[in-house]
């Protein structure tokens, strides 16, 4: 039952963010175009201005500002004995390559914020997490585990959550795993409120280190994939915040 919740989720959320939702309307609009329909030329016009506008560089800022700027970057010396909590994202199977060089850039910048994190305080705990996303050889808390020790973090500090699935899981596991304590938690600055949001309504005291931030000024006029991926992450967290507020039931602890 957990697993069919799980795929549903994610079908719902891919049908709102831009690039399938785009996609989706000019398929729409190309049918409804045999006809020569205004709907299916108004479809289509829509689609295209939709994922224009949001290529445009001031547009992502405008949508992912927000979000980035709940959180400064941290600074803070860690106490001893700390727990860095690092959220997964996602990596490929390239087995001639580095475990580092397997993780996509999001995964890479908060590995490189953990591993900082991890330098400002003694003994502490490296948890990574996430699973295998059905298809992958490694689950991507090996592979970040791996990565971790490619940049000097001891293996006996570090601590694979492989299950997870995703941000409520891993907050699950790390409760069942270690209890409430506090936590130094690390993950990208537009997915930070959401992960604080998450962790603490599972009992943790909450130290946000963002990482990834993806919030850009640039010219107007200069349309890139990587202003479309801005404004789809942060889209993406609009609404899983929202979720959140309309399944508040989400949010309860496991039971023992």
């Amino acid at each position: 039952m957990d697993d069919v919740f799980f795929i549903a989720k994610k079908i719902l959320s891919l049908l709102v963010t831009p690039v399938p939702l785009c996609v989706f309307l000019m398929v729409i609009g190309l049918y409804f175009q045999r006809n020569r329909s205004n709907l299916g030329k108004g479809l289509l016009v829509f689609a295209v201005l939709l994922l224009g506008s949001l290529s445009q560089p001031q547009v992502a800022r405008w949508l992912s500002q927000p979000l980035e700027a709940r959180y400064d970057i941290n600074h803070q010396v860690n106490q001893s004995g700390c727990l860095i909590m690092v959220l997964g994202s996602a990596h490929t199977d390239n087995q001639s390559a580095s475990f580092q060089q397997q993780l996509d850039d999001a995964a890479s910048a908060r590995l490189i914020e953990a591993v900082r994190q991890y330098k400002m305080g003694p003994g502490c705990q490296f948890v990574v997490s996430g699973y295998d996303g059905g298809y992958l050889l490694l689950p991507h808390a090996y592979v970040m585990a791996k990565a971790a020790e490619e940049l000097g973090i001891r293996s006996s500090d570090i601590v694979a959550l492989e299950k997870p699935k995703d941000t409520i899981e891993e907050a699950k596991a790390l409760l069942q795993r270690v209890g409430k304590r506090k936590i130094r938690l690390v993950t990208s600055a537009t997915h930070m409120p959401r992960a604080v949001t998450v962790f603490e309504s599972f009992g943790f005291e909450v130290e946000p280190a963002p990482a990834d931030f993806r919030a850009r000024d640039g010219a107007w006029w200069r349309l890139s994939a990587d202003n479309l991926l801005t404004s789809q992450r942060a889209i993406h967290e609009y609404v899983g915040l929202a979720w959140l507020k309309l399944k508040p039931s989400l949010l309860t602890e496991p039971s023992s």
